[in-house]
């Protein structure tokens, strides 16, 4: 094997005359597909848990009918747990730094090694939720948190992601793609007297231009599903994880057609609070992904 071309310059002026220019407006439905996606799921999740906070409230509300509703203890215990989560609202944590590595094409495997700049980020943030994407360093960071205090409102759901084009030299029904992410994050859901949930998912999504529909959708690890109720907690707070992972997909290939590969991650949470209690989930997510590949090693 030979490296044809090396550095980003060089890969990418390679890539066009192989492939020729991509359409102008190549690159819009990918975003537009992602936003109709998480939107509908954060949509359900969220019926879904109301529907079920609705259904336990009556339940909950006759168990806790003996005591008074301006008793003095409970409301200084439901102060004082507010006060617990405020605490843990405020933690930070860092972006991981980004591998300084030059991209390149070897012949022989048809391997193709793409760095930053990436081709496209995206993000779903609504108002008052804190997502980030930055194609330029190739990373992408969210924080999303529901509590008992409305005035620690953040927005409970999030999605963030990068994209890079590959144009396919030849037919392979196994096409690899294949990344390296570096990651930090902190996620903890608390209830004490009602329910919270905390829910992150990692994935790469193929999209085929000409195909004009994604080719591939793979989960991906770091993941998570997890819930609480009545007074337990789950989570990795203080101390948080971070790592160094590699991930990958494989889709059907066609020779000499361009594929978009979308890197993303959508992070989502839920707490009810009332009268006898609180319930209080966040997770605080950050990746950098030094490289893409496509192509076999093997």
């Amino acid at each position: 094997m030979a490296t044809i071309a090396y550095g980003v310059e060089k890969v990418k002026a390679l890539q066009h005359a192989l492939g020729g220019s991509l359409p102008a407006q190549a690159g819009k439905q990918p975003p537009l597909r992602l936003e109709k996606f998480v939107a509908e799921r954060f949509k359900v999740l969220r019926a879904e848990r109301e529907e079920a906070s609705r259904l336990a409230a009556p339940i909950r509300d006759r168990l806790f009918s003996h005591i008074p509703k301006d008793d003095l203890g409970v409301k200084h215990s439901l102060q004082e747990t507010r006060k617990f989560f405020k605490r843990r609202l405020k933690r930070k944590i860092p972006q991981p730094e980004t591998m300084r590595i030059e991209p390149r094409f070897v012949t022989g495997s048809n391997f193709w090694f793409k760095v930053p700049p990436y081709d496209d980020d995206w993000t779903f943030n609504p108002p008052g939720t804190v997502a980030g994407a930055d194609k330029v360093a190739g990373n992408y960071n969210m924080t999303v948190q529901e509590s008992g205090d409305p005035s620690q409102l953040r927005g409970p759901d999030a999605a963030a992601g990068i994209a890079v084009w590959f144009f396919c030299l030849a037919s392979d029904p196994m096409q690899r793609v294949a990344a390296l992410l570096d990651y930090s994050d902190i996620w903890w859901d608390n209830a004490f007297g009602y329910v919270a949930h905390n829910d992150l998912m990692t994935r790469i999504w193929v999209w085929g231009h000409t195909e004009q529909n994604w080719v591939a959708q793979s989960d991906l690890q770091p993941s998570w599903s997890d819930g609480v109720g009545w007074f337990e907690g789950h989570g990795n707070y203080p101390a948080g994880d971070s790592g160094r992972i590699a991930i990958e997909a494989r889709f059907p290939a066609e020779a000499k057609n361009w594929y978009q590969a979308w890197i993303w991650s959508a992070a989502s949470v839920y707490a009810d609070s009332g009268l006898w209690g609180s319930a209080a989930s966040a997770i605080l997510f950050s990746t950098s992904v030094p490289y893409i590949f496509f192509g076999s090693l093997f």
